[in-house]
């Protein structure tokens, strides 16, 4: 090839190489943003997000409330039981100041035997028992 000819090629080659890269980087440079999530996709994600710390709030608040539950009944108990207990430190006082004074002779009872209530099983159990007994006697 004459030089003349190979110069004109190799300048067209050189713009023609410009040009293909351009596109190349303008069709890159679409295809990046295109492929980030749409304003639909965000707009869900947000909402996911915020379902989600209203949940955990809730359960949070849920679960203070129990714990003060808790904390009052448990203060509750205490308050009653130092009641009790001092009930029966000033009766336990008055009954030693009396036994000191007059001599109270005290009564000492026997304790009812605590009868609990028999289920269905256990009565079918005893009547069945009764009628064994009655064929026997």
């Amino acid at each position: 090839m004459p030089i003349a000819l190979n110069n004109y090629f190799c300048k067209k080659n050189l713009t023609m190489k410009k040009l293909l890269m351009s596109i190349t980087c303008l069709i890159g440079a679409a295809a990046f943003t295109a492929c980030g999530p749409t304003e639909a996709e965000i707009a869900a994600k947000a909402k996911i997000t915020a379902d989600s710390l209203a949940t955990v709030r809730m359960q949070i608040t849920a679960d203070s409330l129990v714990a003060a539950e808790a904390a009052a009944k448990e203060m509750m108990m205490a308050a009653q039981k130092a009641t009790a207990d001092s009930l029966k430190m000033v009766f336990t006082a008055d009954s030693l100041a009396k036994a000191v004074k007059g001599g109270v002779k005290k009564v000492v009872s026997k304790p009812k035997p605590v009868v609990k209530p028999m289920t269905k099983a256990e009565e079918e159990v005893k009547v069945k028992e009764d009628k064994v007994k009655s064929k026997f006697k």
